[in-house]
């Protein structure tokens, strides 16, 4: 059986994408016949002295493959990126025929940011094949002349149930956070003020069981609180697992989330969705794969005055909620043929 190093293993984050994508990346080379030899994890990828050490202390005598589960690393200048990029140098210059495949990875790379753009080009004759995971990320790709790029949906919509099979909660309205709230890296928004204002319009305007979620462990910030003041049902990253998530995100009505993740569980469900950006193009480049227009789709930082937005989109839902399914349905289809092609791309490679 052939062995591969597996870089960005999230299973060690309090989050749900983490924990959900970072099984099915194994799970996709499980069932091609790859054995993983060794791990470099995130929680280690922020530290470089951290990463170079696990990188130099990998045996590699057995290993023939590198493959990256890019996530959301590469955007900005953030350190868990040129981290990932500093192991790929490392393990190549040990062992230079070792394969590399990038994977399951959103590339938001731009002149704004130019060391993680100089970095991401430094190794790009080492890179057998890149796997974006959303159409923004395969364009910014492209237009820096990277080569063998293919679009591969992230490995979680391998959850998609068939229509047939769904049975989606016809009184439920799912409310996620995002990852731009709340971190020095951004500019200051007053997420709670937002986020309470838009459920007390819901609540006005819809006769719809409520539920907030905390799919991070960021967004215990101000969720809970919330949830606590509307006397609405929380779930949470701490309390329940990715599974019990997913169900729950599957099944709904509606969901309204920043979250990527969750978004796509909820997706998986033919739940019709409204997409709020995040800290990077992954929310804009998924809302793409089913919608061409702007409808259901803001920017984190004017969550406030877009509630009204919002609210005409539930309303648009509802008064046509099999259209909006069939919707959902028709993205989904594309995207198991993108998968599909993806799948016998890389299996071209472990050959």
């Amino acid at each position: 059986m052939k062995k591969y190093i597996f870089i960005n293993d999230t299973s060690t984050q309090k989050n749900w994408g983490c924990h959900s994508t970072s099984y099915h990346f194994e799970k996709f080379f499980e069932n091609a016949k790859m054995k993983c030899h060794d791990k470099i994890y995130l929680k280690d990828l922020h530290d470089t002295n951290l990463t170079l050490s696990a990188a130099r202390n990998i045996d590699l005598d057995e290993v023939d493959y590198l493959f990256i589960n890019g996530e959301g690393s590469i955007y900005d200048n953030q350190s868990k990126g040129i981290n990932i990029i500093k192991a790929v140098k490392e393990i190549k210059s040990r062992k230079n025929n070792i394969k590399v495949l990038f994977l399951n990875s959103t590339f938001d790379i731009s002149e704004k940011f130019p060391h993680m753009k100089r970095e991401l080009e430094s190794i790009k004759r080492d890179v057998c094949l890149y796997g974006p995971r959303e159409n923004l990320s395969y364009k910014k790709l492209k237009d820096l002349n990277f080569a063998n790029v293919y679009l591969q949906p992230d490995f979680l919509y391998k959850e998609a149930t068939d229509l047939s099979t769904t049975h989606a909660n016809k009184n439920v309205i799912v409310i996620g956070g995002n990852s731009n709230y709340y971190r020095g890296d951004r500019p200051p928004y007053n997420a709670a003020q937002a986020y309470d204002r838009l459920i007390e319009r819901i609540s006005q305007e819809f006769n719809h069981e409520i539920i907030l979620y905390s799919s991070d462990l960021a967004d215990y910030r101000y969720l809970p609180n919330v949830a606590k003041k509307h006397n609405i049902r929380h779930l949470g990253c701490l309390e329940n697992n990715w599974r019990e998530g997913l169900n729950e995100l599957s099944n709904a009505k509606i969901s309204i989330s920043g979250r990527y993740h969750p978004s796509i569980m909820s997706l998986c469900g033919h739940t019709p969705c409204y997409f709020i950006s995040a800290n990077n193009c992954k929310m804009e480049g998924t809302h793409n794969f089913f919608y061409d227009d702007d409808q259901n789709f803001s920017s984190s930082h004017r969550l406030l005055e877009d509630e009204g937005k919002i609210i005409k989109w539930i309303h648009k839902v509802e008064s046509n909620y099999d259209k909006e399914v069939e919707i959902i349905s028709s993205g989904l289809k594309s995207i198991k043929d993108n998968m599909k092609t993806f799948s016998s791309k890389v299996k071209e490679l472990l050959k």
